[in-house]
Order: structure tokens, then C-alpha cells, then sequence
């Protein structure tokens, strides 16, 4: 893998010389080599070339690319999550004031409506009021009214028995005083 030192020289990470920690990997600092650098070639003595063996060929080539794609996703990540807080926050806000215009709106309506709900309630009482005052009136006339209905009976019964009798038996008296 190529990466960058803190002068800016590209260096060969070699995975196969990694140490593996509980946190990560450690590198030795003998694992990082400079790269060669392409450009004019330098005045002096010809580069001398070695041969790599197997275990030296386990190099990864990638650059930043890798760092450039996590630090997409999580921008992109970020990005995604601001915009859902603040949809969030707009549509809520939205909807408050929505529902704030509506209950202004419909305030004096339903302030009629409990006005007149009120009032049936109001009326209701009042109507129970009234009919257990009638109720107790109708008690008290039927407690005075039955003897006296009794006894118009028993004298309406007499005058029929008294007609009957006069029926059977017609008598006319005349008298001259």
C-alpha cells in the first residue's frame, strides 16, 4: 500500500511484516521503504536493481483511494442523517402551525359548540328537576285524591242502587201543600 510520510514522501507498506495487536495492526518502522520516485533520473551511479522474492511481492498498490471512499461514505453518511433531522424538525414545525391555524380557525365554532352543550346539559338538569318536582305532586294528588275518589264511588254505587229500586217499584206521590 502507498502511503505518504509526514514529508510527503511516498513510502511501501508491506501487509506481510505487519504485527497483528488487539486494537489493529503495528508496523515495524523497517517495513516502510521509499518508493521510487518517477521524474529526471539522478546524477550519480546507475539504481541498482535487486529481485524480489515471493514473500516480498505481497505488497498491496492501492493509494488513497481506499481513505477517499470511507471519507465519501461518511460525509454521505452525515449528510443523510442532517437531512433527516432537519426534515424531521421542518415537518414538525409545519405541522404545529398547521394545527395551530386550524384550531384558530375552528376556535369559534367549537366555542359555540361547547356553549350549546353546555346549555343542553343546563336544560337536561333542569328537566330532571321538573319531573321529579311533578313526580311528587302526582304522588301527593294520588295520596289526597283516593279516599275521596273512594267515597264518590261508594256514593255513585248508592244512587244507582236507589234508581234501580224506583225502577222496580215506580210510586208517585202527589201532595198538595
Amino acid at each position: 500500500m502507498r502511503v505518504l510520510s509526514q514529508s510527503g514522501a511516498p513510502f511501501t507498506l508491506r501487509l506481510d511484516q505487519a504485527v497483528p495487536l488487539e486494537d489493529g495492526l503495528r508496523f515495524h518502522d523497517a517495513v516502510f521503504r521509499p518508493a521510487p520516485v518517477a521524474g529526471p533520473p539522478a546524477a550519480g551511479p546507475p539504481a541498482k536493481r535487486t529481485h524480489r522474492s515471493a514473500a516480498d511481492a505481497v505488497t498491496i498498490n492501492v493509494g488513497m483511494s481506499i481513505a477517499r471512499l470511507v471519507f465519501a461514505s461518511q460525509l454521505l453518511i452525515v449528510i443523510l442523517l442532517a437531512i433527516m433531522v432537519f426534515g424531521t424538525i421542518f415537518v414538525g414545525v409545519r405541522a404545529s402551525t398547521n394545527m395551530n391555524y386550524y384550531y384558530q380557525v375552528a376556535a369559534p365554532y367549537l366555542g359555540e359548540l361547547q356553549e350549546r352543550g353546555m346549555h343542553m346539559v343546563r336544560n337536561a338538569d333542569e328537566s330532571s328537576v321538573a319531573m321529579a318536582h311533578l313526580m311528587r305532586e302526582a304522588d301527593g294528588m294520588a295520596s289526597s285524591a283516593a279516599p275521596a275518589l273512594a267515597r264518590s264511588v261508594n256514593e255513585t254505587t248508592a244512587m244507582v242502587e236507589r234508581l234501580v229500586h224506583l225502577a222496580r217499584n215506580p210510586v208517585l206521590k202527589v201532595s198538595v201543600e
